[in-house]
């Protein structure tokens, strides 16, 4: 090296310096991984075909390649501190002898003949590597790229392109069994072909990038297991390409192996705090490479396998909680819910006493004779027609349906959650259930159903009977009244009693009945319903009446659950 360059080169911040030969040396072990890995090949394929003088002419190259690279390690962990022109000289004489110890044992190259076509390929790369190597050493520490692209004139060996092999298959040989997909992300062409060697060789698909953007952008199109990365790269390095992956929530996990020319031990931590599982320096051993990728593919399969468990149980769980749904809401339909709480927490339920409910009886008039008239499928799509219509209401006004027994509908106000309010609302809730009836005749003239409706209010005893399939029912005279007020009353009427009246007679427009004969023969005072007092009526579309909602506030302190539509129509 002339004198007045190793100056220049001395007067260099420390920093700049220490970037400026981590590159020279990063650029002499480029052609030093060629050497050894184009070697390795061509000894795999001379040993298949017995050709000993080659293989030991190649293990001597391979030897000298080593002891060149120990050099350049060493002398990176010496220059990691300080490094003076003397070190800088020193080093170039040892490159320089290193040089001409690879030029003296890449002669005998020369003499390996009759070998097949792969091996004239390998070969050929081996003098170009060597070459590379010599005018990087004599250049030293000034940086160069080598390219192995262009034929020395010293070479008499013909050269043959080698194109990356598509996804999935092998270049150069028959295609192998598919295995464990895996992604080789290098600019250099040689380092490139080398890796993808030794990993087809145990077996494994694998692909390659010649820079991180083009890698990454593979990463996102298809799947792999492992990810080899160099870290010296255009466009986008190594690290620049993990931090995108780590950011990406399919490719966090992917793991990766770093590969560099450079082993500073501040880029390896740097690499293995960015997330990297391992870290090898060029030229690498085959053996150790792997290894390593064995290892780490071994320790995906398991996580993979983890993650396929832990979704399988996830999708197990959410299946349990949808059925669990499923099941609350069957026992929702059937009981009440702070009964069916009771149920599940006890797998029983306690007989209830309710002082104060209002019970309702709905029956449609003539049903006997209509079910005549119609089909199975019409009778049973127009009754679910219908009470489907009263479900909603029901819900509508906070109450609670009870049962159907044929064609009658039974809910019940004030249970099992205690109301005030219960006698109001039930009227309310029934007086639209006429409404609904009459404005939803069914398809067939004949089954233009009406309906009779009671209401009854006093105590009743509440409770869970059975075992195989729960029922919630009340019993008590209030229910056996009620009956009664239903039979007693007419088409489209609601009938209620006088102790219902004194109930909501304050809401309620009632036409007295008198004493009103039941089927057992006595006598009770029972009154018609025509619709809320006039003097509350008074309301704009779709809004509850304001002097109907604020007697309700006054009389309950709460506000109406709901407000009827539209009344029965005391024509039809």
């Amino acid at each position: 090296m002339p004198q007045g360059e190793l100056k220049a080169n001395s007067g260099q911040g420390v920093d700049d310096q220490a970037r400026f030969l981590s590159q020279a040396i990063h650029d002499l072990r480029t052609p030093l991984n060629h050497i050894l890995g184009y070697a390795e090949m061509a000894i795999e394929d001379l040993e298949s075909d017995a050709g000993e003088n080659g293989v030991v002419v190649l293990s001597s190259l391979c030897e000298g390649a080593r002891s060149a690279a120990l050099q350049l390690h060493h002398f990176s962990v010496q220059t990691s501190e300080s490094c003076s022109p003397a070190d800088l000289m020193g080093f170039q004489a040892e490159l320089r002898a290193s040089s001409a110890d690879l030029r003296a044992k890449v002669t005998g190259v020369k003499q390996i003949a009759n070998t097949s076509e792969p091996v004239q390929q390998a070969l050929h790369k081996i003098y170009l590597a060597v070459d590379s190597f010599a005018s990087a050493a004599e250049i030293f520490p000034a940086p160069a790229k080598p390219e192995i692209t262009a034929t020395p004139a010293t070479t008499e060996l013909p050269r043959t392109r080698i194109e990356p092999a598509p996804l999935g298959q092998v270049s150069g040989e028959a295609a192998r069994p598919k295995g464990r997909r895996l992604l080789v992300v290098e600019d250099d062409a040689g380092n490139r072909e080398i890796l993808c060697h030794h990993l087809r060789r145990q077996s494994y698909e694998v692909q390659s990038a010649t820079n991180g953007a083009e890698g990454l952008e593979m990463l996102r199109q298809y799947p792999f297991d492992l990810v080899l990365l160099d870290q010296v790269m255009p466009v986008l390095d190594g690290i620049g390409v993990l931090r995108e992956m780590r950011q990406d929530p399919r490719l966090k996990g992917l793991p990766v192996i770093m590969i560099s020319g450079v082993d500073e031990v501040q880029i390896a931590v740097s690499s293995i705090e960015e997330g990297v599982e391992d870290y090898i320096v060029k030229p690498f051993n085959p053996l150790i490479l792997n290894a390593r990728v064995k290892a780490l593919l071994e320790r995906k399969q398991l996580r993979d396998r983890e993650l396929q468990r832990t979704a399988e149980l996830e999708n197990a769980f959410r299946e349990i909680e949808n059925q669990k749904r499923i099941s609350e809401r069957l026992l929702l339909n059937i009981l009440p819910g702070t009964v069916a709480e009771e149920l599940r927490s006890k797998g029983s339920v306690d007989p209830m006493y309710f002082e104060d409910v209002t019970v309702a009886i709905t029956d449609f008039v003539g049903f006997t004779r209509t079910a005549e008239t119609l089909s199975a499928e019409e009778l049973v799509a127009t009754l679910h027609e219908y009470f489907t219509g009263f479900d909603r209401i029901v819900k509508r006004y906070g109450l609670e349906k009870l049962k159907t027994v044929g064609d009658s509908y039974i809910f019940v106000g004030g249970l099992p959650v205690r109301s005030p309010s219960h006698p109001v609302d039930s009227l309310l809730a029934a007086l639209e259930m006429v409404a609904f009836v009459q404005r939803r005749p069914a398809t067939d003239p004949l089954a233009r159903w009406r309906m009779r409706i009671g209401l009854h209010t006093g105590p009743v005893i509440a409770g869970v009977v059975g075992v195989e399939k729960f029922a919630f029912d009340v019993w008590g005279d209030t229910i056996n009244f009620c009956s009664r007020l239903e039979a007693a009353s007419e088409p489209n009427r609601v009938n209620i009693s006088e102790r219902t009246y004194t109930r909501v007679k304050d809401f309620f427009q009632c036409i007295p009945r008198g004493k009103v004969k039941t089927k057992d023969k006595t006598e009770a005072d029972m009154y018609f319903v025509e619709g809320i007092l006039p003097n509350l009526a008074t309301r704009n579309a779709a809004e509850v009446p304001e002097g109907f909602k604020r007697r309700y506030q006054v009389y309950f302190r709460t506000e109406p659950h709901a407000f009827p539509a539209a009344f029965p129509d005391r024509e039809s």
